[in-house]
């Protein structure tokens, strides 16, 4: 499923004559879902620090914290949609799909 993302998201923000079809819309909509449960879940994970791992929860959410909790966020909220609802406009509606480049700084992360 990642790997739609990586093809449809520079797919949407580089071509105007693009649109999203319902069933990539629905997709995405699930992958968003996917991605915000996978923050939740990052808050409980160990990580492992100097060959040790580390299973306290304040240490686990403080290095989430400082490391991918901000990319991870930006790319789950569907900054598109709170856009597009909002404002009408062409050039508008344009502007909003550059709001899903950090869906693909996630993505990076999970490949």
């Amino acid at each position: 499923w990642v790997l739609l993302l990586v093809f449809f998201i520079p797919l949407e923000i580089g071509f105007d004559w693009y649109e999203t079809v319902t069933w990539q819309k629905v997709l995405f909509t699930s992958l968003d879902i996917w991605f915000a449960l996978d923050i939740m879940l990052n808050f409980r994970t160990g990580y492992i620090n100097h060959g040790t791992v580390v299973m306290g929860p304040k240490k686990i959410a403080s290095h989430y914290l400082s490391t991918w909790f901000l990319v991870d966020l930006l790319g789950t909220l569907p900054f598109e949609l709170m856009i597009s609802a909002q404002v009408s406009s062409r050039k508008s509606l344009k502007l909003a799909k550059y709001f899903k480049i950090p869906k693909l700084l996630r993505i990076s992360r999970v490949m």
